[in-house]
């Protein structure tokens, strides 16, 4: 409507009319249309009519606050608010008009006039004076009507503006003009091409082609088609969610979108219902003047997808099963249906799409992919299926979909389908094992042997006492023992003892003289595929013998002995009976076999020759405990074994495992002529030399007796040690010592006291050790009186040499004493001297002997000037004194002033484990290159970037050896501080094919010998030709069961020092392979140039990482495999 005033215009604008449930909603615009002078808003009326009759019990009301007014200044007046009213005329003749007043707001002065006024100007869209509602709405196809009232009964409208002269005084307008607005021009073009994009259970998806609208508004309606039930023109509607947006009358036609776009989702809708969609074009200012293009609406129509089911099904099983069928069942989801899909191979990985239906058929072959071989195999809505058409010895993966709704509303659920998985049976035997045999029969064990039936393998059931009752299950693999009962039982008593492709087996853990019966079914496949030939089968029985001894004979000793017979005697085992083997000049190689009787005889070789070499003899056979074995040679070692035994007529059992053994000479021949012609030399206070002719034994033992004669003879068959320093030989006797046991004429003895009177006696003798025959009824007797002296001069010279892991070799120059000691000590340097008087027991174990003070212990007491030191500990520094002295028991002299001194540090042995990646195979490494003669005689290790000076060179390469490998030992307080100065061994060896590092004879630990002891602190370096290097990441341990230091590179990945400096291949951790040019550094690019620059050649080539002897495209592979990879040794 415009209000002319003055000859310019008041434009009063009705926008944004819309219906909002049962309330119409509309917003009044004013503005001046024309002219120059703004117009200031005082007391006004305005009045519209509007379309009653559509109002039931109306009212009307002002939204408070909703005015939008400017000042003289241009800035928001609030004065306004609460000075603006709207009614409905309540009869006649304005029943059908809505009446507005506006109150102007009070002022003073020109001030309070500026910021208190209302300004209205030219803009159209400024200066709203509110939103006003009406409720009470019935129809909302029908036009509001809405219209300006400019005359009438009664009526005034009526606005002030303010003389500009006088702002604060205000003149009247009363004339007024009014034009309505119009409604807008229909679009041309109709929205086109609407179609459904995509639906769920509660929505579904639109697009379309814009017709030449402002906007597009689309309609739903649920059942059946939006038809003529469209917008009408003039109104603007909600547009929300199906069932919250405006809807068109009562038709169920609901405004689910307006706006510009092209696709809309329509939202809150009922699952598996059908729902038909509208759109048209619409030019307008929502509200003010839309004008709808009904003709033509674009339309679409869909059905929503059924809700998806809640809960998926669960417990998928596999029931039943054959070479090409599977049985299932499972637990139902809350699905009104479900379908089943099977795949071969591999877990199902295609699932159903929603909305669409699938062929099953319970035949693999024939049901719908979904595509890769996933196939629909059911579909229904019971808990089992039955699939066929499978392929025998072949996993099939099944998934259960659960889904609700039909044909296109389907609904699937996805997320948790039951799976489960199954092997068909392979294909069954067809002949069964046959020729059952036993050997090896004994009271706990025997071996079952047969010729097995065209399984793949063969599964073997015992049964103690009765026969094998119970059949395997097809589908199962059991787990079988050697030891009876050891394996999985079936049924009762029925034990698995074999389950493999061999065709014997050696049974275990059974019970004497009990018979044991045996069935042995064929089978092919493993696992779930496993299937039994149950209807032939081969079985066997056979009865175990009499139980063994359970303990030796003992204590076999020789009672007495000439140069013909030797009288034995032992203590019984627990044997009922027992035989005595003999056997001249090597131990008994015979051992007794069960069931065998053996026929004694107590002459030696008068009976059947025995073992190997028909040489070993039963001399006693029979429950006592000893016998005399005659016609021996003299002077000839004979061994004897007692074997306990239970059992007779070809059930002996006998105990083989400890025989009582032992053995010894008879006599030689004794001499007949004594010696004779005793002569005294070098006599001096503290020793003298003995001279004599011999008689006409072999040799002659020479006994010493100070201040008496000597009153003992040597015994017969026994050995004596003779040591020429006095009292230092062995005794015989009291005070009678062997000074002399050989074949000279002559002996020097010393340890003498000064001026005291010795006794010598000469005995001729023939053997030696255990065969010694002396002469005693005719022997050369003689005496000397020594000098007397003191020692003068110190041992010297005392070196040190032949150093193991726990021994070393001394070796000095004697001072001039009769005698010496060696004292040792660990660690520190000998720091106590031996006491004068004293006499000590020297042994040469270290520890064992007498100690001089606390740690400080005799290793030798004697005349000469080597020893060889044992008992010492690995990687440990050993100090060594020798100190001369004369005199004995008691009157000992020492030297004790500049005694001889050295020391040195033992060697350490190495027990070292790692694994090369180029012939690792997965257990053990592979030997080629030693099986085609490449590997060198010598060390390799002496170029760079190694440059080891070693020596270690060989004949032959020893059997089971993978290559040559070089090894340091550093000493450090850290890993990290390990570096190339802190070697202080080193050494080349060979390295094995089970992964242990040996010296280069192959059968023997390293022993390296550190330039330096420390104690521990102890770290190994690996070093490889063609591999990377690696250092421990700790130290080694010294484990006392290896004797020496133990590393194993191949338990982890920690174990070598650095970041991933192995790799784990298997199970085992692995050196990585790759150097191929030598560098000792990186894997890099001239790895890989070496590799290919050396392809097709063979033999001992650095280029061949995996050590197969030949460099071809898999040295190549991996090199480039292990690129980037670097030596982490500090």
């Amino acid at each position: 409507m415009t209000q002319e005033v003055n000859a310019q215009s008041l434009r009063m604008d009705v926008r944004n009319q819309q219906y909002s449930g049962d309330t119409l909603f509309f917003d009044i615009y004013l503005s001046r249309n024309g002219g120059s002078a703004d117009y200031y808003l005082g007391d006004a009326d305005f009045v519209l009519n509007y379309n009653n009759a559509n109002f039931s019990t109306p009212t009307i009301g002002y939204v408070s606050g909703s005015n939008v007014l400017k000042n003289h200044t241009g800035s928001a007046t609030s004065t306004y608010n609460g000075n603006i009213a709207a009614a409905l005329g309540s009869s006649n003749p304005n029943t059908n008009k809505i009446m507005i007043n506006v109150l102007q707001p009070s002022f003073g002065n020109q001030t309070q006039f500026e910021s208190n006024i209302a300004r209205i100007d030219t803009n159209q869209l400024t200066h709203r004076l509110g939103t006003f509602w009406i409720k009470g709405l019935q129809d909302k196809t029908q036009s509001p009507s809405l219209t300006w009232v400019t005359a009438g009964a009664g009526i005034r409208t009526t606005v002030y503006t303010l003389n500009t002269s006088t702002p604060w005084k205000s003149n009247r307008i009363s004339s007024l003009d009014a034009n309505n607005p119009t409604i807008g021009t229909e679009p041309s073009t109709q929205v086109t091409a609407m179609s459904v994009t995509t639906k769920t259970d509660t929505s579904i998806s639109l697009s379309w082609t814009r017709g030449n609208g402002n906007d597009v508004v689309v309609l739903a309606k649920q059942g059946s088609a939006v038809g003529t039930d469209l917008p009408t023109d003039g109104i603007a509607y909600d547009a929300d969610s199906f069932g919250v947006g405006s809807q068109i009358g009562s038709t169920g036609v609901y405004v689910v979108y307006r706006g510009t776009a092209t696709s809309t989702t329509v939202l809150k809708l009922d699952p598996e219902t059908h729902y038909y969609f509208a759109a048209v074009e619409v030019y307008g200012e929502n509200g003010h003047n839309e004008n709808y293009r009904a003709s033509s609406p674009a339309t679409a129509n869909d059905t929503t997808k059924a809700g998806e089911p809640g809960t998926s099904a669960t417990n998928l099983q596999i029931t039943a099963f054959t070479t090409t069928t599977l049985d299932l069942s499972w637990t139902n989801g809350s699905g009104a249906n479900r379908i089943v899909v099977a795949k071969s191979g591999s877990a199902v990985s295609v699932n159903p799409t929603d909305a669409v239906a699938y062929t099953a058929d319970g035949d693999f072959t024939a049901g719908e992919d979904l595509g890769s071989g996933n196939i629909v195999v059911y579909d229904g809505s019971g808990s089992t299926a039955s699939i066929s058409g499978l392929t025998a010895n072949t996993e099939y993966h099944f998934a259960v979909y659960e889904y609700n709704g039909s044909n296109g509303a389907r609904n699937y659920k996805i997320d948790t389908p039951a799976v489960n998985d199954r092997f068909t049976l392979q294909t069954e035997p067809t002949t069964a094992s046959i020729d059952a045999d036993f050997s090896n029969i004994a009271p706990t064990s025997m071996t079952f042997s047969f010729t097995g039936g065209n399984g793949a393998k063969r599964i073997i059931l015992i049964h103690s006492g009765a026969a094998v009752d119970a059949d395997p299950a097809d589908g199962e693999e059991y787990t079988a023992s050697t030891t009876f009962a050891g394996g999985d039982t079936l049924g009762t008593g029925n034990y698995v003892i074999y389950a493999a492709d061999s065709n014997f087996v050696t049974v275990t853990g059974l019970t004497a003289n009990t018979t044991y019966h045996y069935e042995v079914f064929e089978y092919n496949g493993t696992g779930e595929a496993a299937n039994y030939l149950t209807s032939s089968t081969l079985t066997g029985s056979k009865t175990t013998t009499e139980a063994e001894p359970a303990t030796s004979a003992t204590a076999l000793t020789f009672t007495a002995f000439s140069t013909t017979t030797l009288d034995l005697s032992w203590t019984n085992g627990d044997g009922a009976n027992r035989i005595v083997v003999a056997r001249a000049t090597s131990a008994v190689d015979f051992t007794p076999v069960d069931t065998n009787a053996y026929t004694a005889n107590a002459s030696f070789s008068s009976g059947t020759g025995l073992g190997g070499s028909n040489d070993n003899y039963v001399v006693y056979n029979g429950s006592g405990s000893s016998v005399q074995v005659t016609n021996l040679t003299p002077n000839t070692e004979y061994h004897f074994a007692v074997y306990e035994y239970n059992g007779s007529g070809g059930a002996q059992n006998y105990k083989i495992d400890t025989p009582a053994v032992n053995d010894r000479f008879t006599l030689q021949t004794e001499p007949t002529v004594a010696s004779s012609g005793p002569a005294f030399t070098s006599i001096s206070t503290t020793g003298m030399t003995f001279h004599f002719t011999d008689g006409d034994g072999a040799n002659r033992i020479i006994l010493i007796h100070a201040g008496a004669a000597v009153d003992a003879d040597p015994v017969d068959g026994t050995a004596y040690t003779a040591n020429s320093a006095y009292s230092s030989g062995d005794q015989i006797g009291t005070g009678n010592y062997v000074v002399y046991a050989g074949s000279d004429t002559f002996v020097s003895v010393t340890g003498l006291t000064a001026n005291t009177t010795y006794h010598y006696e000469v005995f001729e003798v023939n053997g030696s050790g255990e065969s010694n025959n002396y002469l005693t009824s005719s022997s050369l007797v003689a005496d000397e009186i020594t000098l007397q002296s003191a020692p003068t001069i110190p041992a010297s010279l005392l070196t040190i040499s032949n150093v193991t892991t726990n021994s070393m070799g001394l070796r000095w120059t004697k001072g001039n004493g009769d005698a010496r000691v060696v004292v040792a000590r660990a660690v520190s340097t000998v720091s106590s001297d031996p006491v004068n008087g004293t006499t000590y027991t020297a042994n040469a174990t270290f520890g064992s002997g007498d100690t001089v003070s606390a740690g400080q212990y005799i290793v030798y007491d004697g005349t000469d000037s080597v020893i060889t030191v044992t008992g010492l500990s690995q990687d440990t520094s050993y100090f060594f004194a020798v100190y001369e002295y004369n005199g004995t028991a008691g009157s000992q002299n020492y030297l004790t002033t500049t005694p001889a001194t050295a020391d040195s540090n033992t060697a350490i042995q190495l027990n070292i484990t790692a694994l090369l990646e180029g012939p690792f195979n997965g257990t053990t490494m592979d030997t080629v290159l030693n099986e085609i003669d490449s590997i060198p005689l010598s060390q390799p290790y002496n170029t760079a970037p190694w440059n080891y000076a070693g020596t270690e060179n060989i004949t032959a390469v020893p059997y089971d050896v993978v290559d040559w490998v070089y090894v340091q030992v550093r000493r450090a307080a850290t890993a990290a501080g390990a570096l190339t100065d802190s070697v202080v061994a080193e050494q080349a060896g060979f390295l094995m094919a089970d992964g242990l590092i040996m010296d280069s004879t192959g059968v023997t630990e390293m022993k390296l010998h550190p330039s330096q002891a420390g104690y521990g602190q102890l770290y190994v370096v690996v070093y490889h030709r063609n591999h990377i290097g690696v250092m421990s990441a700790t130290t080694m341990s010294y484990s006392s069961d290896s004797s020496g230091f133990v590393f194993d590179f191949t338990t982890g990945a920690g174990q070598a020092y650095g970041t991933a400096a192995l790799v784990l291949s298997g199970s085992r951790y692995v050196m990585y392979t790759g150097n191929a040019d030598a560098s000792g550094s990186a894997i890099d690019a001239d790895d890989r140039d070496a590799a290919w620059d050396a392809r097709n050649a063979y033999g001992y080539r650095q280029e061949d990482v995996n050590m197969d002897g030949n460099v071809t495209s898999s040295d190549r592979s991996a090199v480039y495999n292990n690129t980037g990879q670097d030596e982490q040794i500090p």
